[in-house]
């Protein structure tokens, strides 16, 4: 079984995956490339996945929005009303920095 640690560790690759796919993009050509959607649609899928198989202990005691990010992951899944690639975009430039530091201060802290 893995653990919290390694699982906040994989969340953290796939957010800094995100940031590679994005960097030097802008918001029209990200719309247009659709490699680049999948790739980071696919990436959100698989936080929102390891988010769900943290710890209760782990979500409760901390300030991420964990059932926000399970949320996004079951709204790819399930299709509902299609993707709207502006939230995606938005969700990539404006909380997966924030996302990445706050894990950083979690490890911090149960290292």
């Amino acid at each position: 079984m893995k653990s919290d640690v390694e699982r906040l560790r994989r969340i953290k690759m796939y957010c800094y995956q995100l940031m590679d796919f994005t960097k030097h993009v802008e918001f029209e050509n990200f719309v247009s490339d659709e490699k680049t959607n999948y790739a980071c649609v696919f990436s959100l899928l698989q936080i929102g996945e390891i988010a769900n198989k943290l710890s209760n202990e782990l979500k409760d005691n901390s300030s991420v929005p964990w059932h926000a990010i399970v949320a996004v992951r079951n709204r790819i899944v399930h299709g509902y009303d299609g993707l709207n690639m502006k939230v995606i975009w938005d969700a990539i430039e404006r909380e997966i920095p924030s996302l990445i530091i706050q894990i950083d201060e979690i490890l911090n802290e149960i290292i």
